[in-house]
């Protein structure tokens, strides 16, 4: 999908050609802007759906639970902590990975159409790592979740659709400003072409890092549930 997206990328101007179209091109910048503002598009449309492997990939915890392997993994000289943390951290580095590579792959087919292969993989990659902090606090919901009520954890797909439809459709709902700051792509950067918020970074990595831990300290002290 990666190569798909960025070898197009550079035509999207090429697609409107109206003279009221090329005027709006004018105001985002022009023909760069434009194809900015796509590629950061598709971007953030790969993240919400890296975010849905985060949600899949911690909520493996409940169905090892659910269909008593837990129990059993459990019974031998492997920790709670652990086996939980193994799962985890294989879904914020799996999200990572993901990320990684599409923004490289988007980078690379867009930098072939353009001749500038250097620097558009350097800025894609950017732009799709700054999606990552997102998909993590959907990891650190989904934790929060298994640990305090296990059998909501399902309920953490219906979080990630409402997510992305404020995002989609919060504005031309023109809901206030403090609901669409709900949904934790609201905060993701506007890359490539927009400005890197380091604190807005910092806020989605501190969440995903709350929401963990007390999904974890819940984790560790409740019974197991069938």
């Amino acid at each position: 999908m990666g190569l798909v997206l960025g070898s197009i990328a550079h035509n999207v101007t090429g697609l409107l050609t109206s003279p009221g179209m090329r005027k709006y091109i004018v105001l985002l910048g022009g023909e760069q802007g434009l194809t900015d503002a796509f590629l950061a598009a598709e971007v953030g449309i790969l993240g919400a759906l890296v975010a849905a492997y985060a949600v899949t990939a911690t909520a493996r915890l409940r169905f090892e639970e659910s269909e008593g392997h837990a129990e059993l993994l459990l019974a031998t000289a492997t920790t709670r902590t652990r086996w939980a943390a193994s799962h985890f951290v294989l879904a914020l580095f799996g999200v990572a990975v993901i990320m990684l590579v599409a923004g490289a792959a988007i980078g690379f087919s867009h930098g072939l159409a353009v001749h500038d292969v250097g620097r558009q993989t350097y800025r894609l990659v950017g732009a799709a790592a700054a999606q990552v902090p997102a998909a993590w606090v959907m990891a650190g919901i989904v934790m929060v979740l298994f640990g305090w009520v296990p059998r909501w954890v399902a309920g953490a797909w219906g979080v990630l659709v409402a997510f992305i439809v404020l995002g989609e459709f919060g504005p031309l709902w023109q809901l206030p400003q403090w609901v669409l700051d709900l949904s934790p792509f609201e905060h993701s950067p506007t890359l490539p072409g927009g400005a890197v918020g380091a604190s807005q970074l910092g806020l989605l990595l501190t969440a995903a890092a709350l929401l963990a831990v007390a999904g974890f300290a819940r984790w560790s002290t409740r019974d197991l549930e069938a």
